[in-house]
C-alpha cells in the first residue's frame, strides 16, 4: 500500500511541521502583536495635497486589547484618535463586512454579511481597521 518514497515523504513533512511549530531557543512561542498604522492627510484643509502622515500605530494583543503609541502630536487629529480607540476597546466585538462565495437558488454568487469579531479572533485587527476607516475617517492600514 505505502511504498518507501512515500513513508519518506510523510516523515519528512512531519518532521518539517513539527520543527516549524515548536519556538526557537529564547522565544516564548506567544504569537506578535498585531500593528495597524493610522494615517491622516497631511494638510486637512488643502484639497490639492493628498499627501499622508503616520499619526501613530495602534497596536492588538492576543486579547484583544488596543494600545496606541502617537507619533506624532496633531491636535485635533491625536484626541479624536485617542477617544475612537477609547470607543473600540468599549464596544468588545467589533462588526466587520465579510464576503463570502455562497451557492444560490439562481447559482453561486458573492454575499455580504455583516459578522461580528470578537477581541483575540485573528481578524479582529482587519475590523478595527475597517471601522476605524467606516465611523472615524482615519486611514488604518495593517503592518505587513
Amino acid at each position: 500500500m505505502f511504498d518507501e518514497r512515500r513513508i519518506a515523504l510523510l516523515s519528512a513533512a512531519l518532521s518539517a511541521a513539527l520543527l516549524m511549530g515548536c519556538p526557537k531557543p529564547g522565544e516564548t512561542g506567544a504569537q506578535p502583536k498585531e500593528t495597524l498604522w493610522v494615517f491622516v492627510d497631511e494638510d486637512p484643509n488643502d484639497p490639492n495635497n493628498l499627501k499622508k502622515v503616520r499619526l501613530g500605530a495602534v497596536t492588538v494583543g492576543e486579547d484583544g486589547r488596543l494600545a496606541l503609541e502617537l507619533e506624532k502630536d496633531l491636535p485635533p487629529a491625536s484626541d479624536k484618535l485617542k477617544k475612537a480607540i477609547a470607543s473600540l476597546q468599549a464596544r468588545g466585538a467589533l462588526k466587520m463586512r465579510v464576503d463570502s462565495k455562497e451557492n444560490t437558488p439562481h447559482g453561486p454568487a458573492m454575499v455580504m454579511r455583516m459578522v461580528e469579531v470578537p477581541p483575540g479572533d485573528p481578524r479582529f485587527i482587519y475590523a478595527a481597521a475597517a471601522v476605524l476607516k467606516s465611523e472615524f475617517g482615519f486611514d488604518a492600514r495593517a503592518k505587513k
